[in-house]
């Protein structure tokens, strides 16, 4: 699966919470808990949208990572469990 195929599917959870999301590189610096595109109870339902998406698990210490934060990071996160 290509990086722009998981952003357009990581992208669509906020589209389906009625976010308007700009099409551009720069979408992947955003963090989206710090924006408010997620509060604390959307989080897991995050996580468990990406978890079904993708057939993937996340492990705690993936979650605590900075990088997790944006994005780019829940982009690169899915590609490396997906490789």
């Amino acid at each position: 699966m290509d990086r722009n195929l998981i952003k357009e599917k990581v992208l669509s959870f906020f589209r389906q919470k009625g976010l308007e999301i700009p099409d551009s590189k720069e979408v992947e610096k955003v963090r989206y808990l710090d924006e408010g595109w997620v509060d604390s109870f959307d989080v897991i339902d995050f996580l468990t949208y990406l978890e079904t998406e993708f057939n993937i698990s996340f492990q705690p210490e993936e979650l605590q990572t900075d990088s997790f934060r944006t994005i780019g990071g829940v982009i690169d996160t899915i590609l490396r469990k997906l490789q």
